[in-house]
């Protein structure tokens, strides 16, 4: 979720001075935080279809955004609410460990302290009685994004398995209301009242869970109107690990006590990059099912062999969301740190531009007008999964492609004479230069969209570079994710920027960008 808040003083709106001088300067953070999702609908908040913004204390964004405005903030940019961009969780789900990244302007362009916005937020939520806890704060480069730059999730599941003395076999419903309960433990954790409940078929179930797998099955029907969804690998994932370990009860006292001898906590640990709408949630309480002997492993088999929405098997009860807590988000933690770039001009003037910063600081003496490329590239970078890869005209040679299985090479704006000597290679040269007045749409993305297109209806995989893989390449790239991939700029330029971080399309190239017309054609899935 990103939220971005300007502050500007009224006064300073309205001067000529304002108009003509006045920077941007955003400073982008990290917000990490904590919070109980029993009152909240979920993570993030509705998009009314009218645009307007309202005030929405049922969801953790909505809160968020009302205690962020004693920073005194003129505009909450809209665009960057948009719930199908982040990630969220369902009503009921709790977080131990999540984040969010805003982008916040000060009237005098300096960044606030990183302890000061910790601490003003959790005054401002605590006086409000909202459930939510701020973790710490810290600033990260323009490019960073809460949710392409994760690596991977944990989510913990609680479940709490009543002992045999304590289990009546008596067929009623309302087992649940009829035994102890600890009160501490009410929407915390899923208590489950079957004496058939078999701890090792229920370990060893989990197995067949573990690994790549396509969990169409396992996916909300809900969400099987989405567009994405009908492509075939939109539901494969990468379950990386399941532990299930013994827990303990959150209760205190006397009872912790008696909820410690009528009941056994499990923990079940869940690790991947990405998980399908209530994709966990469908897991545990295939497990249950196991353990309960309400389904068998054969059938969970075929749930998980045989992906369709049709071969659910409907014995499985839907764990509840109040035992599910979003236990950790993981991050490369160098890609939290801020950057600055040196930018060069054709005179050979430089400048110094920080990744918060829309300022530039001229540096002393002259260099050339150009890049100075001192370090081989070899390596292109992949942007898109077994077909297109991204990188600088030092990638262009037999060994590396051959290695990546490159059947096309688009070269924007230089070629590359060694091209020639490798057989079975489909080639392309489009002529642009790296100036801010190039055109770039009649000349040269046509031509590219072509070609690109051609390869991926082949089966092909492509190599798109320039001369260092910074400018003229990239905008190709970006401007392909918005046409083809029906991204807007912000979310193109940003998911290529987390792929190969070094590029930088000039000044014209951006603007550009930013005004590329883009009509969405339904393509493959990220």
């Amino acid at each position: 979720m990103l939220i971005r808040i300007v502050e500007v003083p009224l006064k300073q709106l309205f001067t000529s001075s304002c108009i003509t001088c006045y920077f941007k300067i955003m400073y982008r953070y990290l917000i990490e935080l904590s919070y109980m999702g029993t009152r909240f609908r979920g993570m993030q908040r509705n998009i009314i279809k009218s645009g307007k913004l309202s005030i929405d204390t049922t969801t953790v964004q909505g809160c968020l955004e009302l205690a962020l405005r004693v920073f005194r903030p003129i505009l909450i940019d809209e665009a960057f609410c948009d719930a199908n961009k982040y990630y969220s969780t369902d009503s009921g789900v709790h977080a131990l460990h999540t984040a969010i990244h805003v982008d916040l302007q000060r009237c005098d362009n300096t960044p606030y302290d990183v302890q000061a916005i910790t601490g003003v937020l959790n005054r401002t939520l605590n006086k409000q009685s909202l459930p939510i806890r701020i973790l710490n704060t810290r600033i990260v480069p323009e490019t960073f994004h809460c949710r392409y730059n994760a690596l991977g999730r944990t989510y913990l599941y609680r479940i709490a398995v009543a002992k045999s003395n304590l289990v009546t076999p008596n067929g009623s419903r309302n087992k649940n209301f009829e035994v102890y309960l600890p009160v501490e433990e009410l929407d915390r954790c899923f208590f489950v009242q079957d004496p058939n409940f078999d701890v090792q078929r229920f370990i060893e179930a989990s197995r067949l869970l573990v690994g790549r797998h396509d969990f169409r099955t396992f996916m909300s029907t809900v969400r099987d109107k989405n567009a994405r969804a009908s492509h075939p690998m939109f539901t494969v994932r990468d379950i990386d690990e399941i532990n299930i370990k013994p827990g303990k009860t959150v209760a205190v006292g006397s009872n912790a006590e008696l909820a410690e001898s009528l009941y056994n906590y499990w923990d079940i640990e869940i690790k991947a990059k990405s998980f399908l709408y209530k994709q966990v949630r469908r897991m545990v309480g295939c497990l249950v099912a196991v353990a309960t002997n309400r389904i068998n492993e054969k059938s969970l088999y075929e749930m998980v062999t045989i992906p369709s929405k049709n071969n659910w098997d409907h014995r499985v009860l839907l764990s509840p969301a109040f035992g599910l807590y979003l236990s950790r988000v993981h991050y490369n933690r160098r890609t939290l740190k801020p950057t600055h770039t040196i930018i060069t001009t054709n005179t050979g003037e430089r400048f110094r531009k920080t990744s918060r910063s829309e300022e530039l600081v001229k540096l002393s003496g002259l260099s050339f007008g150009f890049v100075v490329d001192t370090k081989p590239d070899l390596i292109p970078n992949c942007i898109l999964e077994n077909f297109l890869y991204l990188g600088s005209q030092d990638s262009v040679n037999k060994e590396t492609l051959l290695n990546h299985n490159i059947t096309n090479v688009l070269s924007i704006g230089i070629e590359v004479s060694s091209l020639d000597l490798i057989k079975n290679i489909a080639k392309l040269f489009v002529p642009c230069l790296d100036l801010p007045e190039t055109l770039l749409v009649d000349a040269v993305f046509s031509k590219s969209f072509d070609f690109i297109e051609e390869c991926r209806l082949n089966g092909g995989k492509i190599l798109i570079h320039c001369n260092a893989g910074i400018s003229r390449s990239p905008s190709v790239v970006i401007a392909y994710l918005m046409h083809y991939r029906g991204m807007d700029f912000q979310t193109a330029y940003e998911y290529v920027k987390t792929k190969r971080p070094c590029i930088q399309p000039n000044e014209g190239f951006l603007i550009q960008l930013k005004n590329y017309n883009k009509i969405p054609i339904n393509g493959n899935d990220l």
